[in-house]
């Protein structure tokens, strides 16, 4: 299972990073959970190695998504104290 891991972050995450920058490193338990999915041959490695890009563009999405609440938190933060 830690040769799967090993593998599959030095060579699909590590290519996906190189190649878009729409691609962030996942959480670790979402990682963890495709690791595990594998090794109990719930799911076969080029389906994990799909699911691990879809998870590197939502961890993207999360983190500009967190971005914009951020400045709307202070936006909204900051017309409060101009009242």
């Amino acid at each position: 299972m830690i040769k799967k891991a090993v593998n599959y972050i030095t060579t699909d995450m590590a290519g996906l990073r190189a190649t878009k920058d729409n691609f962030k490193i996942p959480e670790i338990s979402e990682f963890v959970g495709l690791i595990k999915m594998v090794s109990e041959n719930k799911i076969n490695s080029r389906g994990a190695k799909d699911i691990l890009a879809i998870l590197m563009a939502a961890c993207l999405r999360r983190q500009e998504t967190q971005k914009k609440l951020q400045k709307k938190k202070v936006f909204f933060k900051n017309q409060t104290l101009k009242r």
